[in-house]
């Protein structure tokens, strides 16, 4: 640009503007999966769960909910004692957890 052009102030700062915005609002545009985000769901979007009575269909539900990525178990109660210890391990299992 030479010295002698002139550059209005209005279309510039029309055009930051604009670019700004454009910016700003581009992740709330843009679905994540077309930025290589398909696999990870954000801690907002997740379901938390805690299953009661996870005998043999209790379990099996278990076990399918630890299939979704937008799902996480946390917590785990049956009234027979053997049911939490062998969930809680497949539950660990899961996530890659010890507690």
């Amino acid at each position: 640009m030479s010295a002698k052009q002139h550059v209005s102030r209005r279309p510039l700062l029309s055009s930051a503007a604009g670019t700004a915005a454009g910016v700003i609002g581009f992740p709330y545009v843009i679905h994540s999966s077309v930025l290589g985000n398909e696999g990870t769901v954000s801690p907002s979007e997740r379901l938390t769960m805690g299953c009661i009575g996870i005998g043999s269909q209790g379990g099996h539900n278990m076990r399918q909910f630890l299939g979704e990525n937008d799902c996480r178990i946390v917590a785990i109660w049956d009234v027979d004692e053997n049911h939490p210890r062998d969930a809680v391990d497949t539950v660990n299992k899961k996530y890659g957890n010890s507690d």
